[in-house]
């Protein structure tokens, strides 16, 4: 009797030990669906809103808060914007684009983070999260020679960029408004003829977008790049007054191309720009 009581209690502890080792790790699991949720969230885009004239826009927007600022996504300026647009609506054609795309780099620098601390604290990365580590390398062009090199360059590149910047290069890129509204922000990249040539997009969401990508992976904006990590540091927002310094070499041969943002800067209130929200709930 004694020797079956003792085969059961052994079966019992083999049991507990096998689903125990079978049971899956919650955290891993987790990481892994919080990997899945951002991979989706960042590779579906807003719903957008198409307007045929300068007045219609102006009618959908209207004079929105900046600290309320609606999920209202365009599609992109209108045929007539050029000759009947003004600042304000092309500010608030554009603000919602660049919060949106703020949004997606604050949970992509937050899931960063995590891993980027996970691996400082020599704990073992599952093959998920350095897929996913090897993924922020190769999107913003990280050249360092091991992994911890490069978990330190991606620390000054995963980050937002300043609403208030954007919109006055926009407005500097665009010939105050009037040229190139749907490559507002004048990337320039080789294309496959080989030549240096504007970047055209199909909406203002990738424009946005990609705008974001040449800040942020730029080796020209180091400057911008190490500014804005003091700011992170602090926990502030991103003054835009602080940072436009750091792209003298936006324009390479414009000499006065910061000289004419801070001028913009100056010409209207970027304190609250940089402190815009969009409205939760939409």
């Amino acid at each position: 009797m004694k020797k079956l009581g003792f085969v059961i209690c052994l079966i019992f502890v083999v049991c507990v030990v096998c689903v125990m080792l079978l049971k899956p790790n919650s955290n891993v699991v987790q990481q892994m669906d919080e990997i899945d949720m951002f991979l989706k969230t960042q590779s579906t885009p807003p719903v957008m809103t198409d307007v045929q004239t300068t007045q219609e826009l102006k009618n959908l927007l209207g004079a929105y808060s900046y600290a309320q600022t609606p999920r209202i996504y365009v599609r992109r300026f209108p045929a007539d914007f050029a000759t009947n647009g003004d600042r304000d609506t092309f500010m608030r054609t554009l603000l919602p684009h660049v919060l949106r795309q703020n949004e997606l780099l604050k949970a992509e620098r937050a899931l960063f983070l995590k891993l980027a601390n996970k691996a400082n604290k020599k704990e073992q990365l599952t093959q998920k999260e350095l897929g996913f580590i090897q993924s922020l390398v190769l999107k913003y062009e990280v050249i360092a020679p091991d992994f911890i090199s490069q978990v330190n360059a991606l620390y000054h590149k995963v980050d937002g960029i300043s609403p208030s910047v954007a919109l006055v290069q926009a407005m500097e890129e665009t010939q105050n408004m009037t040229q190139m509204l749907d490559a507002p922000f004048g990337v320039f990249r080789w294309n496959k003829q080989k030549e240096y040539a504007r970047v055209q997009y199909p909406d203002l969401a990738s424009a946005t977008a990609d705008y974001a990508l040449e800040i942020n992976r730029g080796t020209s904006y180091h400057e911008y790049h190490s500014k804005r990590s003091i700011y992170r540091d602090s926990h502030y927002e991103l003054p835009g007054e602080a940072l436009v310094d750091g792209l003298s070499f936006y324009k390479r041969k414009d000499t006065e191309y910061v000289r004419k943002l801070k001028q913009l800067l100056d010409d209207f209130n970027n304190y609250d720009i940089d402190n815009a929200k969009l409205k939760k709930g939409e």
